[in-house]
């Protein structure tokens, strides 16, 4: 490198470049704020100004709101006055686990103490006469014939079914009984979860699951099983605890019968099938 060759006002007119530099950068920086202030955004008229038109753009995104909102009120309407009405609609026949079901089996239990109570002041005299008919019978030497025994009843197909263990499904999901004959089924909870079985008439699953989704407004839905009130049920247990287990009866015609548990979110993934045939 020839040193000779070396500008000497080179580090000169650096110095001053860069001091050059920073001027103008200071100085539109000054021209731009001079600038903003004169349009007046830096004024509390600006601010308002702006947040005036941010509150436009709220009210806009809220009135489509409810515009949309509106295009699915009727639908969400007509759902609730179908559920309202089928939770407040009455069956001919009581559904087990309702006031209507217990009124009726209290009514039915004091007619049977009623006829009991007939039937005994009508037995010293029955049994007199029938005293009165064997000593003359005997005196005849006449022997009576056997009476015919009365018919057995018929022995039920029993069924034991379990929920699997923190799955929330049954073991068993498509089950087969001969139609006509009589089933007892026995329903074992072996899980930690409350858990029931509720039979349904066929093709109503969905139908009385969306009852027992209604009664989680119910405050007395616990109370009630989570069991809805509806003549498509079959029949059900309570509503059983961790261990606990009972056993219903029933009779099916031909045909397919769901099953679902109505614990509030099981009956979509926890059901099954009775097939009758």
């Amino acid at each position: 490198m020839n040193l000779e060759n070396r500008n000497p006002d080179a580090p000169l007119k650096a110095f001053f470049s860069f001091w050059w530099g920073l001027a103008a950068f200071i100085g539109f920086g000054v021209l731009g704020l001079l600038a903003f202030t004169a349009a007046g955004g830096a004024s509390d008229k600006a601010y308002e100004r702006a947040a005036a038109e941010r509150q436009k753009k709220i009210d806009v995104a809220r009135e489509g709101q409810a515009a949309e909102f509106a295009k699915i009120a009727p639908d969400l309407d007509a759902s609730v006055a179908f559920v309202a009405a089928a939770t407040e609609g009455k069956t001919e026949k009581p559904v087990p686990g309702t006031p209507a079901h217990a009124a009726m089996m209290e009514a039915q239990m004091a007619a049977a103490a009623a006829a009991e109570k007939t039937n005994a002041d009508e037995k010293p005299a029955a049994e007199g006469e029938k005293k009165e008919e064997g000593t003359a019978t005997a005196a005849a030497g006449a022997k009576e014939e056997p009476k015919d025994e009365a018919p057995k009843e018929e022995e039920a197909l029993k069924i034991v079914l379990e929920p699997i263990p923190n799955v929330m499904k049954f073991k068993d999901t498509a089950l087969e009984v001969p139609a006509g004959k009589p089933v007892e089924l026995t329903f074992k909870n072996i899980d930690v979860l409350m858990h029931n079985i509720l039979v349904l008439k066929p093709g109503t699953r969905d139908k009385v699951g969306a009852l027992a989704d209604a009664m989680l407004a119910d405050p007395q839905g616990m109370a009630k099983g989570y069991i809805p009130q509806s003549e498509d049920i079959i029949t059900h247990t309570k509503l059983l605890m961790s261990g606990q287990s009972e056993t219903i009866k029933f009779t099916l015609e031909a045909g397919e019968y769901p099953f679902i548990c109505t614990f509030p979110g099981h009956w979509r993934i926890m059901q099954g099938t009775i097939t009758a045939k």
